[in-house]
């Protein structure tokens, strides 16, 4: 069983080919598993009469999520400097994308192709220096604590998707005293 509350959508100025702002909330609840999820977005929007070019600039969405084995309740929030989408050409560019969650911040610039055939994307992903043993614990699982170590990491990496997989290039991977550097392929 889900539901949809607090529905709320706001925007003003609605012209084709001008920038408009666009508001909107939204909480999402499920019963099995229980979910609860209250989100919020918030960005100007442009776009032309054929929709063919869409752009959402300085945009944020912001998410507390809790229930489903979680500890407590998770604050996440993305900010973008531009999310611009072309329809036609089945393209889209991510422009300083920053997504934090439980003291983690992850940073990403990519453009997508083939997003109606076969979808492929490159970019560039740094993920700030965090916990990863209190990101697990903020999640709901927790390391035991005779495990020793996973106390800092952090990466820097050039991502590539494409229908082979996901390879991460020029990848630099710090896990607390040590260091990975290299390419990744899955």
């Amino acid at each position: 069983h889900y539901t949809l509350t607090g529905i709320n959508l706001k925007a003003s100025n609605i012209a084709s080919g001008h920038p408009f702002p666009l508001e909107f909330q939204v909480v999402f609840n499920s019963r099995q598993p229980h979910i609860n999820a209250a989100l919020d977005l918030n960005t100007q929007v442009q776009f032309d009469t054929a929709l063919e070019h869409i752009n959402l600039d300085k945009g944020t969405l912001s998410a507390r999520i809790s229930g489903a084995g979680l500890s407590g309740t998770i604050d996440a929030e993305t900010q973008w400097q531009k999310i611009a989408l072309d329809t036609k050409a089945g393209t889209a560019k991510l422009q300083a994308l920053n997504t934090t969650l439980a003291d983690t911040t992850l940073h990403l610039d990519a453009t997508a192709n083939g997003l109606r055939t076969k979808p492929a994307i490159d970019g560039h992903l740094t993920i700030d220096p965090f916990s990863p043993r209190k990101l697990l614990a903020t999640l709901g699982n927790p390391l035991p604590t005779s495990l020793q170590g996973l106390n800092r990491a952090s990466l820097d990496t050039d991502l590539h998707y494409a229908d082979k997989g996901v390879s991460l290039d020029h990848m630099n991977l710090k896990l607390d005293n040590s260091k990975l550097t290299g390419t990744l392929a899955v």
